[in-house]
């Protein structure tokens, strides 16, 4: 969180709003139900509605649907992503920023590797891809 991380890294003195901001992104975190909602549905439904094969007022509705249905018929979805290049210029930018407004917990012995780990993850999650929508309206299984 940037806010918790200006008050307990960059203000030195201000320990009192650090420990309020550590208490309140760790309620958050725990509250926290559904961390990552897949957009992928939405990217296909507003496509179809695009295209014309379907009324926009199904959009609030239709994304489940289509969600269940890639489920039901095991659709493996097509990814496009970001270059291997593109990536490497995003990660190198993070750290960089990182460095800049966080030294101290950059240099820390897991500053830089967590950030590292934690941007593999992302990688592999797909969170640098958007679900090619019209090649999926096209397939002849969504027919």
């Amino acid at each position: 969180d940037l806010m918790t991380n200006v008050y307990c890294n960059i203000l030195p003195h201000a320990t009192h709003s650090c420990e309020w901001h550590k208490d309140q992104l760790q309620r958050q975190l725990s509250e926290k139900a559904n961390p990552s909602v897949p957009t992928w549905p939405s990217d296909i439904a507003f496509e179809a509605a695009r295209q014309g094969l379907i009324a926009r007022k199904y959009l609030n509705v239709l994304p489940e649907e289509i969600e269940a249905f890639a489920t039901e018929i095991d659709y493996t979805l097509p990814w496009e992503c970001l270059s291997n290049s593109e990536q490497e210029t995003i990660l190198k930018k993070s750290l960089h920023y990182e460095e800049e407004l966080f030294p101290d917990q950059f240099h820390s012995p897991n500053g830089e590797p967590e950030l590292r780990e934690s941007f593999s993850k992302y990688v592999e999650k797909n969170k640098f891809c958007s679900v090619d929508a019209a090649r999926v309206i096209q397939d002849e299984k969504w027919r």
